[in-house]
């Protein structure tokens, strides 16, 4: 599980991939978010596995992890959460 510390301190809120932030700081295991988290300057603490390339998640899982992972590959947050979870996989599933 990493620990991901958002550029804003104290923030509290969603962030993405589903991620909630309390007090700046939110938890994961999800190998897209914290890859996006570290190209995006936040801090990534804990994820003892590093960088590591991503798979595309199932066909069945959430939207937010269909949009963590198109940030994986290079797609705008705005125009990813604009997508449908079906339209994300077509585009982003290989």
């Amino acid at each position: 599980m990493a620990t991901i510390t958002a550029p804003v301190e104290g923030y509290s809120g969603a962030g993405v991939g589903g991620l909630m932030f309390e007090d700046g700081c939110a938890e994961t295991d999800n190998p897209a978010v914290i890859s996006y988290a570290r190209r995006h300057g936040y801090t990534v603490e804990g994820d003892e596995d590093g960088p590591q390339d991503t798979k595309p998640p199932a066909r069945s899982a959430s939207k937010a992890e269909w949009v963590a992972y198109a940030l994986t590959q290079g797609a705008e947050q705005a125009a990813a959460e604009r997508l449908t979870k079906e339209q994300l996989a077509e585009q982003y599933g290989g």
